[in-house]
């Protein structure tokens, strides 16, 4: 998975960035669930530092038809939420190393007054075209696919693999406890002395 990570990272900076491309790209430097990147705002940003308040999810309203004794569903909408588990935990704060911060910068450039960081022809991101597209970069990378939730567990692998405590890990994944960590990442590792610099020796590809 390691390998697989920075095969497609070193693909997606051959490609013509846009909101999908570049949520992806930031997917892959943190540990941040879709439904978070989604929703990130430019105010969320403060010099690296990149604060988790909200995730946007999609969700549908159910009708009961009665007569007909069926259920039927409406078309799903985009809803705001606070993210996903325990607010006291998944509303957190995020270093981001160099390379995710010029992820940012693009962003901004190519969607400078949108209400979300990323967005694609005026519309925030979907979940499903986020997977769609994510399974046409591995395709094209010649990688296995990573689903966006395996995203997570590759990323957090690979901070594991170069230091990163598990505490840490737990902060930044936004768990409520140890155990799903571990869950995560399969074994415990050594507290680390500089976040900045261990980040970027993590996760930094050459």
């Amino acid at each position: 998975l390691l390998e697989d990570r920075e095969k497609l990272l070193q693909y997606l900076k051959t490609i013509k960035p846009d909101g999908y491309k570049l949520s992806i790209q930031l997917a892959l430097y943190s540990t941040l669930r879709i439904g978070e990147i989604r929703a990130i705002r430019p105010e969320d940003i403060a010099s690296n530092t990149l604060t988790i308040r909200h995730q946007l999810v999609e969700e549908s309203n159910y009708i009961v038809d009665a007569t007909n004794k069926v259920i039927k569903k409406d078309a799903r909408y985009v809803n705001e939420k606070l993210p996903k588990g325990n607010s006291h935990y998944s509303v957190r704060d995020i270093t981001l190393i160099p390379e995710a911060m010029e992820i940012i910068y693009k962003a901004l450039e190519i969607n400078p007054d949108g209400k979300y960081l990323f967005m694609c022809h005026g519309r925030e991101l979907n979940n499903d075209t986020f997977n769609e597209r994510l399974r046409k970069y591995c395709k094209e990378a010649d990688v296995p696919y990573l689903s966006s939730h395996k995203l997570r567990f590759t990323v957090a692998s690979t901070m594991c693999a170069n230091g990163i405590s598990v505490e840490y890990l737990q902060k930044v994944l936004g768990h409520s406890n140890r155990a799903m960590t571990e869950h995560y990442i399969y074994e415990p590792v050594k507290e680390e002395v500089d976040m900045t610099d261990e980040l970027i020796k993590a996760l930094s590809i050459v």
